[in-house]
């Protein structure tokens, strides 16, 4: 919820559900979930007509559940159309929600919040395991495959159909998560350190510096972006395409500079061909 900068979380093998208080850095147990959440669990947090929510996968089942954070109170909803485990995922387009099947299959589908009805979607391109993730950008799903595979793939939601995008750089496994700037997706392999970011303009990932925990990300390793508190920067990438060239052929030389603070009067110096 980043108007109030709280992050939402399932504990795990448990009906425990927390919040967790950014500014003030602290956790709160708040209403347990109707049953253990198991492999597959997931949560996607959504303000629905001002009412906040957060919705969740309880794993390891077909139970899916909303909690009320105004009232501290979870209320069953319609059941997902299959058993979820390990690679269930959820993400959402600010009017739907999307879920991942996960359990070594290729189900994929969308939650109507009005109408609390599943619908089965186009099936992804292939199965779905631990490490199975989704994260929404600018009309597109982007989910990775997990189950020790390099998958990763787009979901055009007006087309309702897949595409293979750029392989990731290595083998998603257990605790393999994305999550979105709004600019990028980022990546945790799963069971290593390995780190990656993505970038849909070029279709091109790259290895960002390792994650500095204690040991390898493992099954339920997630990730989150709040816009609120990221820290102050400046970035820049320079991409060409075609990246592999003839005498005579045509490239496309992009210069990308973003910041996480106001920029004005930006003017790009003379591009040098060599």
């Amino acid at each position: 919820d980043s108007s109030t900068h709280t992050i939402y979380a399932l504990e795990g093998n448990s009906r425990w559900f927390y919040k967790y208080d950014i500014a003030a850095n602290t956790w709160t147990r708040l209403a347990d979930t109707s049953a253990n959440v198991n492999e597959g669990g997931a949560v996607q947090y959504l303000s629905v007509s001002g009412t906040k929510y957060v919705y969740a996968l309880l794993g390891g089942s077909n139970l899916f559940s909303r909690y009320n954070v105004a009232t501290n109170n979870w209320t069953a909803l319609a059941t997902t159309p299959a058993i979820v485990k390990k690679g269930g995922a959820l993400t959402t387009d600010g009017t739907y929600l999307y879920a991942l099947q996960g359990d070594r299959k290729t189900g994929f589908w969308r939650y109507d919040i009005a109408a609390n009805t599943w619908t089965a979607l186009a099936a992804t391109p292939a199965a779905i395991g631990w490490g199975g993730s989704l994260t929404y950008l600018n009309g597109y799903i982007y989910a990775m495959q997990g189950n020790g595979k390099t998958g990763f793939w787009r979901y055009n939601i007006a087309a309702n159909t897949w595409s293979a995008m750029a392989a990731t750089p290595g083998k998603v496994a257990d605790g393999g998560a994305l999550t979105t700037d709004g600019t990028y997706i980022y990546a945790l392999q799963g069971k290593t350190l390995a780190f990656w970011r993505y970038d849909p303009a070029t279709n091109v990932w790259t290895v960002l510096p390792s994650a500095n925990f204690t040991g390898n990300v493992g099954q339920g390793g997630a990730l989150v972006y709040d816009a609120g508190v990221t820290p102050a920067g400046r970035f820049t990438t320079l991409t060409a395409l075609p990246s592999l060239v003839s005498t005579g052929d045509t490239i496309q030389v992009t210069l990308r500079v973003e910041s996480t603070t106001e920029v004005n009067t930006v003017t790009p110096s003379a591009l040098t061909q060599t």
